[in-house]
């Protein structure tokens, strides 16, 4: 028996030593990635490889690798080359940062990696020059105008044409023989209308091409501008003859007229109504049982037409010409008659000139003196459709028992201040003169 134990003691041993050779290992095996770890972190990281830097609007981007061991980086930025630095970070933990910074300005990006242990050396990025924005793609060539339109007047020729799209100018000429030959009217027009010289009796044509920096679109022809033709003068010597049903109208001949209008207004009406249009003479006979107060004639031709001129029936069924006109309403003059026998001459060569003011005009009347004549007396009416008052109304302006002149205040609404409501056959008048 105890030749059996000890042999069975003899053959474990060796089993335990190999067991606690296996435990040895074991521990000495997991105890090796500490050992490494605190020998890593003992020491500062290396110095960072290569820093890039990437411009944008208004910011730029650094980065780089991570050195071995590096857990942090300190960050840093000049624009005076190293001069000076400005902190971008300190305690970064990512590969790249973003800093805002001037568009105009060359910058040094500086970096260097850190740990519990220390920070390693610094690592500094090439220059960076400054950030120019991208251009933004030119734009699309300019169209053709749709239309030109032309304006002629007296000595000019206005151009116009809707705007192009694109268009940045307009190169604009013009031809006056049928298009053989252009001159420039401008080649970088800004707007979408031009005004020309040009010769009244000429025929005009007007190209027009929209122009910008990628080039320029086709040209716009203008139908033909025939010559300018100016307009005529108002007619004179207008008179009205009234008749049993009807009104015998004349008037002179103007100059350049083609064609004249006649217009009229009834009795009590405020309205115009056409008598007659492009007459080619200068009389004409108007038919009609209505009693007119207002008759008016004007002249035309290819340039237009001219203003009207008017005449007027006073209470004494006279036709006066209507030309002064003041405070709203068209004043007439009754002409001066001389007081005393009925056999002297009526006034003549009755003239008028006008003093305005802010409140009132004062009209200054001379004529011609009569032969034996020892006063004079002045009736004046005011027009119907204007005074504001409304109605003919004719009144005393003034007497005078020496000279060929006279003046009197005419205040806003038209009528004299010296008004006693007489009318001009009350005073004794029976012819009124045009003034």
């Amino acid at each position: 028996m105890m030749n059996a134990t000890t042999r069975s003691t003899g053959r474990g041993r060796p089993l335990l030593a190999l067991l606690l050779g296996l435990l040895a290992l074991t521990a000495l095996l997991s105890a090796s990635p500490a050992v490494a770890e605190s020998q890593t972190e003992s020491s500062p990281p290396g110095r960072v490889d290569a820093v890039s830097v990437a411009r944008a609007d208004g910011s730029l981007t650094a980065s780089w690798d991570a050195p071995t061991g590096a857990t942090k980086y300190h960050i840093t930025y000049s624009s005076d080359y190293g001069a000076s630095w400005s902190l971008g970070a300190f305690g970064h933990t990512s590969t790249s940062i973003t800093i805002a910074v001037d568009n105009p300005e060359t910058y040094i990006v500086g970096v260097r990696a850190g740990n519990d242990a220390g920070w390693g050396a610094w690592r500094n990025s090439s220059t960076v020059g400054p950030y120019t924005p991208p251009k933004p793609p030119p734009p699309p060539a300019p169209g053709t105008p749709a239309s030109v339109g032309t304006t002629r007047a007296d000595g000019t020729l206005t151009a116009s044409w809707p705007a192009v799209a694109h268009a940045e100018t307009y190169h604009v000429t013009y031809s006056s023989d049928g298009k053989h030959s252009w001159s420039l009217a401008a080649f970088d027009h800004a707007t979408t209308s031009i005004t020309i010289s040009v010769d009244n009796a000429e025929t005009y044509v007007v190209g027009v091409r929209a122009k910008n920096m990628s080039g320029a679109g086709g040209w716009r022809n203008s139908p033909a501008a025939a010559p300018f033709v100016q307009p005529p003068a108002a007619p004179t010597g207008l008179s009205v003859t009234p008749g049993d049903g009807h009104y015998d109208i004349a008037w002179s001949a103007v100059a350049a007229a083609t064609g004249y209008d006649i217009r009229a207004k009834t009795s009590g009406s405020s309205t115009w109504h056409s008598v007659a249009n492009s007459l080619t003479g200068t009389s004409h006979r108007y038919t009609t049982a209505q009693t007119l107060d207002r008759i008016a004639v004007r002249a035309s031709n290819a340039g237009g037409a001219s203003a009207w001129t008017e005449i007027s029936r006073s209470p004494s069924n006279e036709w006066l010409t209507t030309v002064q006109q003041f405070g709203g309403a068209s004043l007439q003059m009754a002409q001066s008659q001389a007081q005393g026998q009925s056999t002297l001459a009526a006034p003549a060569s009755i003239t008028v000139t006008r003093e305005n003011s802010s409140v009132d005009e004062k009209l200054y009347v001379s004529w011609a003196a009569v032969t034996g004549a020892e006063g004079y007396n002045l009736a004046c009416a005011a027009d119907p459709d204007d005074a504001p008052f409304g109605g003919w109304s004719w009144w005393h302006c003034g007497s005078i028992t020496s000279g060929s002149t006279t003046s009197f205040t005419v205040d806003n609404d038209g009528r004299s201040g010296q008004n006693n409501n007489r009318n001009a056959q009350d005073l004794g008048w029976d012819r009124a003169y045009t003034v």
